[in-house]
This record gives structure tokens, sequence and C-alpha cells, in this order.
């Protein structure tokens, strides 16, 4: 299955990479932050063209962005997003 331009196995990578990053730097370090948001504003382009008036795919990025950081180590980061979903 593929969902955009990118594969299930690469956003497991991609994901992966994320939490690695997040786990070694933590949150402050300016080039993990600017990759986080990149990867962010990607995955909500997508939710948002493939939507169409259903708020389940953006809850369930919410979702996969609190685990990201709960994998990482960054409970409040990973709290926040949760109660966003």
């Amino acid at each position: 299955m593929q969902i955009g331009k990118i594969t299930p196995e690469k956003k497991g990578t991609e994901e992966e990479r994320l939490i690695r990053l997040l786990s070694e730097r933590g949150v402050e370090d300016q080039e993990t932050v600017k990759l986080m948001a990149e990867w962010i504003e990607k995955e909500q382009k997508l939710v948002e063209s493939s939507a169409q008036n259903d708020v389940a795919p953006g809850i369930l990025l919410n979702l996969r962005i609190a685990r990201i950081y709960w994998a990482a180590g960054c409970k409040a980061e990973a709290l926040s997003d949760f109660r966003d979903a």
C-alpha cells in the first residue's frame, strides 16, 4: 500500500529516525525540531489532501506524533499530542 509518494517502509524509517534523533538530542535541538516540524507539515498535507471531511486521519496523525515523542522519551510532548488526538 502506498500513501502519497511515501511507502509504509519509508514512513517507518522516517519515524524511526525522528525517534532516534529526539532520544539522542532532545526536543531542544534546533536541527531535530526542524526535521520534526517538516515531517509533521508533510504528513498534515497528506492528511488534508485525503481526508475530505473525515477527522479520523487527523486524529491518527496526532497519535503517530505522540507515539514518536513517547518512544523517544519525550513524555510531556507525547501527552500533549495524545490530548490533541
